[in-house]
């Protein structure tokens, strides 16, 4: 609920893509970018592959941010509101094809480096 009449944007920086999301009559909206077309409120940045680790609670948003590997830009405490959302998701919400997705893309990382 704190993204109602909100934009947060995630930049996944390595496929220079973005994701813009936002919670409009009780449901939550995703839309993909290939280039920033809409003003956001906040944005999260950050590699494609760490965010998998973080969709699959690998690593905590924090580490990320300390290690400078998720960057935080525009309306600070959104984005620290999505980060620590995040953070605290119940596996159970995420729809099971994200998940797999990003199993997949994880596997497809390790394997070319």
């Amino acid at each position: 609920e704190f993204l109602q009449g909100r934009n947060l944007m995630v930049e996944l920086i390595d496929a220079g893509c973005f994701i813009g999301i936002s919670y409009v009559n009780q449901q939550l909206l995703c839309n993909y970018f290939d280039s920033v077309s809409i003003a956001s409120d906040a944005t999260l940045s950050l590699n494609s592959y760490d965010a998998i680790l973080l969709i699959e609670q690998t690593i905590d948003p924090d580490t990320l941010f300390f290690q400078r590997k998720l960057k935080i830009s525009g309306d600070t405490e959104l984005a620290h509101q999505a980060k620590n959302t995040i953070d605290t998701l119940d596996q159970e919400r995420i729809p099971k094809v994200v998940l797999r997705l990003a199993s997949l893309y994880r596997e497809r990382f390790a394997l070319s480096t």
